[in-house]
């Protein structure tokens, strides 16, 4: 038996020839209500003594990409109808596949925003499938957003809070350019309790991993210790080397190079001190300091570095450790604060 042979053209035939076999069929086009009027309104110009003129369903079958078979039956479809003495109904019931039904997503505006805290309760207040609302919230035409509890400002608060601000300001510069001071003698104090385990604690297994069993005798009484820290602003040399880290027992660690006045900014909590105590006084005088305390705005957690963001990144660490006795949670604080 002869071989069959192929020119050498660099590609071979064959391949060409296997690779239409396995092409994806070609996505058939829906012809719309408006075309499909719009195809019967040119058939029956064209359709003279039961029949119709040469070629046309070819034509329009090209005109609108689709196949003659469908222009075919649309046509048939309406003869049978005329047959009958019925008005033809060329409509099409099609609607849209796995489109599903189309949200008016400015509906979404009128909807409380009570009423929108979830996917499901969402998706029943715009009629529609939670996998439909989970859709459009992955292709971002709905976003997710955590509202977080901001503290009540009455006006008093908000004006103590601009004045707090100004009194950081150096006066010389209002005018021109305001820039804040240097803030190296302010010293933010507070209080903090740290909970032995979160009551809530989220971690990644492996799909034939068992799941942690944790418990305790009350959820509302987790053993706590209370902490208090005292962060001032760290300093670096020349050379970028750091020569006081911030974090401190004011008298043993304060730099000497300092003369000013130190100021241990608190918040507004009753049991605190004032700066008018005698006992405050007395020690806040000795060995050559000059300290004084200064109260934050009221409900102005933020204003506090602690607060802002220090005890959230002590307490992210100390659980790591995952102590299991109070000695091992003062460490676990210790160790992450260090």
């Amino acid at each position: 038996m002869a071989a069959f042979t192929f020119p050498n053209s660099g590609e071979d035939p064959r391949g060409a020839f296997l690779d239409t076999l396995i092409q994806p069929p070609a996505k058939v086009r829906r012809l719309s209500n408006l075309e499909r009027n719009q195809i019967v309104h040119i058939l029956s110009i064209n359709y003279n003594n039961q029949k119709l003129k040469k070629g046309i369903i070819n034509k329009i079958a090209s005109d609108y990409g689709v196949s003659r078979v469908t222009i075919s039956k649309l046509w048939q479809k309406v003869l049978q109808s005329t047959k009958k003495g019925e008005v033809p109904n060329v409509q099409t019931n099609y609607k849209g596949g796995s489109q599903g039904i189309l949200l008016d997503l400015e509906k979404v505006r009128s909807i409380h925003l009570h009423l929108r805290t979830n996917v499901r309760t969402l998706a029943c207040q715009l009629g529609a499938s939670k996998s439909k609302v989970h859709r459009l919230i992955q292709k971002g035409k709905i976003k997710s957003h955590s509202n977080a509890l901001k503290p009540f400002l009455t006006p008093s608060n908000m004006e103590a809070r601009v004045n707090f601000v100004l009194k950081h300001i150096e006066s010389s510069t209002l005018h021109i350019k305001p820039t804040y001071i240097d803030m190296f003698s302010i010293v933010h104090i507070d209080e903090k309790w740290f909970y032995m385990t979160r009551t809530s604690q989220k971690c990644y297994l492996l799909p034939d991993e068992q799941e942690p069993h944790r418990r305790c005798k009350s959820k509302r009484f987790i053993t706590k210790i209370m902490f208090m820290s005292a962060v001032a602003r760290p300093r670096y040399d020349a050379d970028g080397n750091c020569t006081f880290d911030g974090k401190i027992a004011i008298k043993a660690k304060w730099p000497l190079d300092c003369n000013r006045p130190i100021v241990i900014q608190q918040d507004n909590a009753r049991p605190h001190i004032c700066n008018t105590d005698l006992d405050f006084i007395e020690v806040a005088k000795s060995d050559g300091f000059n300290i004084t305390l200064a109260n934050q705005s009221a409900n102005s957690p933020d204003l506090n570095i602690n607060d802002l963001g220090f005890f959230r990144i002590i307490q992210g660490l100390q659980h790591e450790k995952a102590p299991t006795t109070v000695c091992e949670l003062v460490g676990a604080v210790i160790e992450a604060y260090e």
